[in-house]
């Protein structure tokens, strides 16, 4: 991969995580659990929409903040091709003030400000329909709006790489013509999407390609309609404590769909 994010001239690629390695802890007492990053390679192809599918124990959302950049590595190497935006919508607005603050809020925090700023809010209000709810408080708006608004205002900052955490918690607006067809336009330009989510089935639903996240590794990475079968294969298996099954189950995804070694060509 060069400079340009481009892979032996041929696909390009938003995003390469190469042999990254990390350990952190999370909570505390009966709640604190490890994660252990040991050599994980992943890309995100421009142009398309990519599924991590997991739970919080299985290191996605690790994986998340070391995309975006909030949480360096212990080791490894990261290539990316522009500015990359991670949307939290459970905790991106706070309910208790109205629209206009919290766009505004989010705005400052993209470092937009200024007549930049009123601008920016005045288009994205406008995209999403919301003119009408701008100073209401965003527990009292649909929301439905709320999240048009909040994937409006990421992808209305110039960035490549828009990364939704709990992605499931507006699963709504994935099925909202305006969301859709502005999701769609953004891929279409070279941007990529990437959507972390317990759900298997709406992360089939709504991505090009899962990677499946198992204990901090990658399990299976393979077109998103391949890994609905197998999920609930193990699961089943997993959940009637059939542990000759699950094992044979595992064996087996890890001989067909391990990820593959990236090798970076500068």
């Amino acid at each position: 991969m060069n400079e340009g994010g481009s892979v032996a001239g041929e696909m390009r690629a938003n995003m390469v995580l190469q042999g990254i390695r990390h350990s952190q802890t999370y909570g505390r007492g009966k709640n604190e659990y490890a994660i252990e990053i040991d050599g994980l390679d992943l890309v995100v192809w421009s142009g398309e929409t990519l599924g991590i599918l997991g739970a919080k124990r299985d290191g996605i959302n690790t994986v998340a903040d070391i995309m975006c950049g909030s949480l360096s590595p212990s080791s490894g190497h990261i290539y990316e091709s522009g500015q990359v935006i991670n949307l939290s919508p459970s905790t991106e607005f706070l309910a208790d003030e109205s629209l206009r603050v919290n766009l505004q809020r989010v705005a400052r925090a993209r470092q937009v400000n200024g007549a930049s700023l009123r601008g920016l809010i005045d288009v994205v209000v406008d995209e999403a329909h919301a003119g009408g709810v701008i100073d209401e408080i965003v527990d009292d708006i649909d929301s439905l709006t709320v999240a048009r608004c909040q994937i409006f205002m990421a992808l209305a900052t110039g960035i490549r790489l828009l990364i939704i955490e709990d992605a499931e918690s507006i699963s709504e607006a994935f099925r909202d013509e305006r969301v859709e067809s502005k999701l769609h336009g953004f891929r279409r330009r070279g941007g990529s999407i990437v959507l972390l989510s317990r759900d298997v089935n709406f992360l089939a639903r709504t991505s090009d390609r899962i990677a499946w996240f198992r204990k901090s590794e990658i399990l299976m990475d393979a077109p998103a309609r391949q890994i609905p079968i197998w999920y609930n294969q193990l699961t089943k298996a997993e959940r009637s404590k059939e542990k000759a099954k699950a094992g044979q189950i595992l064996r087996r995804i890890r001989a067909q769909f391990g990820p593959a070694a990236i090798r970076v060509v500068k």
